[in-house]
């Protein structure tokens, strides 16, 4: 029970945290923000915000984490259960509505110019995402081509939605989806696979 009642504490603290952060970014650039700023929004202490995080950037990131976690979830699910490439038109129309509901941290990503760490959590659940259900299937034993892999669809998931951002959102993310569908091909780990899924010897 006390394991269980600190996590929930810990739950708490960091959704604080962030929660602070992410008003105070309404208010200020990043580069004006102090970390005391943050925990007197938070009414926590500069020991307690140490205990979580190390940099104002790592509270974003861990936000980003979460938000993207629950769409790459549901996708590493029906990936496991249906053909690979079936469901990628619907998780890329997810990937989008998820976004029209985030379109003011997106602004507030692309003011404070911290585009990149979108970018880098992008990667990261692409990859954990290839790992868990396309692996098994197309095999990349080549770790620096897997990371080309990895980046090249996290740069048009990202370039493509902000150029969406940018135009007002004016079309719907079931559109959205399906242009994403048919400018990033899935199938493209196909050949791959076929080229660096056997293992040297």
């Amino acid at each position: 029970m006390a394991n269980k009642t600190g996590n929930r504490l810990t739950v708490r603290t960091k959704q604080a945290l962030i929660t602070a952060y992410l008003e105070l970014l309404q208010e200020s650039p990043s580069e004006n923000i102090k970390i005391s700023e943050i925990c007197k929004r938070a009414n926590l202490s500069r020991p307690t915000f140490y205990n979580h995080f190390q940099t104002k950037d790592e509270i974003l990131l861990s936000y980003l984490d979460e938000i993207l976690e629950e769409m790459f979830k549901n996708f590493r699910k029906k990936q496991a259960e249906d053909n690979p490439f079936l469901s990628f038109n619907e998780a890329a129309t997810n990937f989008f509505k998820l976004w029209k509901s985030k379109a003011n941290l997106f602004a507030l990503i692309k003011a404070n110019k911290v585009e990149c760490l979108l970018i880098e959590k992008l990667k990261d659940h692409h990859l954990t995402t290839y790992h868990e259900a396309v692996a098994p299937l197309f095999p990349i034993h080549d770790e620096e081509i897997l990371e080309y892999f990895t980046s090249h669809i996290s740069y048009i998931f990202f370039s493509i939605l902000e150029e969406w951002m940018d135009k007002k959102m004016k079309r719907t993310p079931e559109e959205m989806g399906e242009l994403l569908a048919i400018l990033f091909n899935p199938l493209l780990i196909k050949p791959l696979s076929e080229r660096y899924g056997r293992r040297l010897p």
